[in-house]
């Protein structure tokens, strides 16, 4: 078992293309400070079927497999049950074998936010996982930057969207004005961030 004390890794796994048939290296997740690898191979007793690659300078601490089984196997096992009854409760992964349970489990995590405490946005949280609303609901802020503009020969304002930079804030004499506009809300058994850009909303 490995655990990430400093730098990023990704995680890889060779899969069979269903078209061609060959074996394709496809990337499962990125990991980073505070997480680990490799404790499911471990706890399970299976082959490890995944290739680790360091994305940047990597700093790991160790630990042996007696070690592991003497010290953190049982607290582990304990916080993997957890996340595989969280699993198996949504809709999204009822279809999974005993073995993919087993393997969402190590690579999941339960993260329990306050009321109105920003998960994901610009600056904000891990846009390399998606997230899965157990509890709870969750709403997606979009952030847009806008000009009032007024059309003198219909006497009416109007609005566009405007993308503020170093010269436009400087020669710009227009004003602006940031807009956040709730777009949707997410309700339990729902996910996001799953194909989406997340940069610029909260």
């Amino acid at each position: 078992m490995y655990l990430i004390v400093k730098g990023h890794v990704v995680f890889t796994e060779d899969v069979q293309n269903s078209v061609t048939k060959l074996m394709d290296n496809t990337e499962r997740c990125k990991l980073k400070e505070k997480h680990s690898f490799g404790e499911s191979a471990v706890m399970f007793n299976t082959l490890r079927t995944n290739s680790v690659q360091s994305l940047s300078a990597v700093e790991l601490n160790s630990i042996s497999k007696n070690d592991f089984t003497d010290i953190i196997k049982d607290n582990l096992q304990l916080q993997w049950n957890e996340n595989a009854i969280a699993i198996k409760n949504s809709s999204y992964f009822k279809h999974l074998s005993l073995m993919e349970l087993n393997k969402c489990s190590t690579i999941s995590f339960i993260k329990t936010f306050k009321d109105h405490e920003y998960v994901l946005g610009k600056g904000t949280g891990d846009v390399d996982y998606a997230y899965f609303v157990l509890e709870s609901e969750i709403s997606l802020i979009l952030h847009l930057e806008i000009i009032e503009e007024i059309v003198k020969r219909y006497r009416n304002v109007r609005f566009k969207m405007f993308k503020l930079t170093k010269t436009s804030e400087k020669f710009n004499k227009k004003k602006y004005s940031n807009v956040y506009v709730n777009t949707c809300t997410f309700l339990p058994d729902s996910c996001f961030n799953i194909g989406n850009k997340i940069n610029f909303m909260r």
